[in-house]
């Protein structure tokens, strides 16, 4: 996906501010953008070999191997439930069905799909500077910026992809979608410039991938898209044809089989709760990458319909009508202002950088530069975690290879496989044992995080919560069991509470499969 100096000269459109050509004569300076990219895919590599991925891997997990056991007919991964799943996408079927070749398992399917996922987000987000900026040298600062330009506490979230975040969501389908997303853009974009036909093919399908992917992505992409046709310099023709090509790219999202997209779109399943963080410390976190504001504006002086203007606006308006209508998911769209930003500041750092080839730099910008690297710095160092994670383990002090933070969720939990059947309800006393249970082996009876599509989410979350109880009495723990079919209860071995649970259920008649300085897994006995 990385272009090529001599293909960005050759097709690159007419940039607002005139077009900037290639870094330097040295093979460094030609394919710097590649060589970054090439340590990057390394760095994300080193972690996924560690198997340091949030925590949300492993509901994607329990996704990708319930489709591959059923992949016409699944049920909720995570449930004894008929219910659907909004994981069920075109992203994780495509993952399912190459996961059925000999040697192939949902955590290994995932982990190639990290490689390719993040190979595919680098190819993109070039080829989308390059489309709008019209600047040859934009797209290494773009990523450079995207990686480190961080403030305090960088998000670690689905959709960002700084140092702290990028290895952690790289098998996502929020990155596949990112990915899709932008190569949309540059289709549409290219499109609205004069280009053929086909390119609507790309926006159609893009458009509906990632609709059905990941549909809180779609929060800017639908903007971005809107943005574009208000800069359009075609005739109403092409226009309609393009408004044709969205209303067909939605026609095909609902004719998706695995889940209802209107219900998706309607239903209340408390998700806005998870995506507070969009609303919560968002300055102290991106604050240096407000340096982009100055290029964005500079831009749309000279064009008032310039493409980064109409995204960082499109973009920040649906992020505030998330605000105004306490609606969390539309703050999603907070991801793609970052990207706008990073481009415009990009492109504005490339245009002094390529005046520097003409005359010295003057003392505004030497001042500049200092406070830039000094935020870069600053940025690295408060994405130490996620940098961490991408050392190889064998070079890791032993203080930090021996953290408890770095030990693999699937090694934790190990024991369960072998032991639990794949429909047999385990019962887990933290909500970190409900995320990972459906991934290895078994259901459970209550979700970890609020998710649509399950009707009954609050009812089994309050049985859950009865059945851990230690006062509760044994006759409608024995109610609990029957309604939902909990056949293990998986629990601390270190906490007083849960050591009180385990004599109640041997008093009940529950036998002890599994004992560790950490676990204890209980069998319940049948109830009829």
């Amino acid at each position: 996906m990385v272009v090529t100096p001599t293909e960005v000269e050759s097709h690159a459109p007419v940039g607002v501010l005139g077009p900037v050509g290639t870094t330097t004569k040295t093979w460094l300076g030609r394919h710097r953008y590649g060589v970054l990219a090439a340590v990057v895919l390394v760095l994300v590599g080193s972690q996924t070999l560690n198997g340091q991925w949030s925590s949300d891997m492993w509901e994607h997990v329990a996704v990708v191997r319930e489709l591959m056991a059923h992949p016409f007919d699944p049920t909720h991964p995570q449930l004894l439930s008929p219910a659907t799943h909004p994981g069920f996408s075109p992203y994780t079927v495509a993952l399912a069905l190459v996961g059925q070749a000999p040697g192939g398992g949902a955590v290994a399917v995932l982990s190639v799909a990290a490689m390719l996922n993040v190979a595919f987000l680098l190819g993109a987000l070039q080829r989308l500077v390059l489309e709008v900026t019209d600047n040859a040298r934009a797209p290494f600062w773009a990523l450079v910026f995207l990686l480190a330009l961080w403030g305090i506490v960088p998000y670690r979230y689905s959709g960002f992809f700084g140092l702290n975040s990028i290895g952690f969501v790289a098998p996502y389908p929020s990155t596949f979608a990112t990915a899709v997303g932008f190569m949309t853009l540059v289709a549409a974009v290219r499109y609205s410039r004069g280009g053929r036909y086909a390119l609507l093919l790309v926006v159609t399908i893009g458009t509906a991938t990632v609709v059905l992917v990941h549909p809180l992505s779609a929060s800017w992409l639908v903007p971005a898209l809107v943005g574009v046709a208000i800069s359009w310099r075609a005739g109403l023709r092409s226009l309609a044809f393009f408004a044709a090509a969205l209303a067909l790219a939605l026609g095909l999202c609902l004719l998706w089989p695995y889940y209802s997209l209107p219900q998706l779109l309607t239903e209340s399943s408390g998700l806005e709760s998870l995506n507070q963080a969009m609303y919560t410390n968002v300055l102290p976190r991106v604050f240096p990458m407000l340096l982009g504001l100055a290029v964005v504006l500079r831009r749309t002086r000279q064009d008032r319909l310039d493409l980064l203007g109409l995204w960082l606006t499109g973009a920040l308006g649906m992020y505030a009508v998330g605000a105004v209508l306490d609606k969390s998911t539309y703050g999603r769209a907070l991801a793609f202002v970052v990207v706008v930003l990073v481009m415009a500041l990009a492109d504005g750092v490339g245009r002094i950088e390529a005046s520097w080839s003409e005359r010295s730099a003057n003392r505004g910008e030497r001042i500049g530069a200092v406070v830039l690297v000094g935020l870069l710095v600053a940025g690295l160092a408060t994405s130490r975690g996620g940098i961490i994670r991408m050392v190889p383990g064998p070079l890791l002090p032993g203080s930090i290879s021996g953290s408890e933070e770095l030990v693999r969720p699937d090694e934790r939990y190990d024991f369960l496989v072998g032991r639990v059947g794949p429909n047999e309800v385990v019962v887990g006393s933290r909500p970190a044992d409900t995320r990972v249970i459906p991934a290895l082996a078994g259901r459970t009876l209550a979700l970890s995080v609020a998710r649509p599509f399950v009707a009954d989410a609050d009812e089994r979350l309050w049985a859950q919560r009865e059945f851990l109880d230690p006062a509760t009495s044994m006759e409608r723990r024995g109610e609990i069991q029957r309604r939902y079919r909990v056949r293990f209860v998986l629990l601390h071995a270190q906490d007083g509470r849960d050591r009180g649970l385990v004599a109640n259920l041997r008093n009940g008649g529950g036998l002890v499969v599994y004992r560790d300085d950490e676990f204890v897994l209980v069998e319940l006995p049948l109830l009829s």
